[in-house]
């Protein structure tokens, strides 16, 4: 019987990102969508400074002691991470796209090796990749 082959050496290796995290942020989302609407948070004045301040915030009321947002439910720490993959998002699309980034639709999935040799990143060492 012949073995399957898989070639994903040096890939991406998102089994590596906890699990238990990733779905807390992902009700966090959840909620913040059905709270504003799905994608509002790109759409926000001053989105990367407010939601900086929003995790700041956050991240402080785990300091006291709070674990979870007395509104949402939800851990603090969630909230926080959150907030900070939003800025993580947006500078992201502005490094690879510029700031004028259409939006996707909120079932459309894409990666940033997905995007194609018309995208070339501003500061590729930044994110520990080459000119590809």
């Amino acid at each position: 019987m012949n073995e399957g082959r898989k070639y994903d050496e040096g890939k991406t290796r998102f089994d590596l990102v906890p699990p238990l995290a990733e779905e807390a942020v992902a009700e966090v989302m959840t909620y913040g969508a059905l709270k504003y609407d799905e994608e509002n948070w790109r759409y926000v004045a001053n989105a990367k400074r407010r939601y900086q301040a929003a995790a700041r915030r956050h991240m402080n009321a785990h300091r006291r002691g709070e674990l979870f947002d007395a509104e949402s439910g939800k851990p603090h720490l969630a909230h926080a991470a959150a907030s900070l993959m939003m800025v993580l998002e947006l500078e992201l699309e502005e490094l690879y796209h510029g700031p004028q980034l259409e939006v996707l639709a909120s079932d459309e999935y894409m990666s940033l090796e997905g995007l194609g040799e018309e995208v070339t990143p501003v500061a590729p060492a930044m994110l520990g990749r080459g000119n590809e």
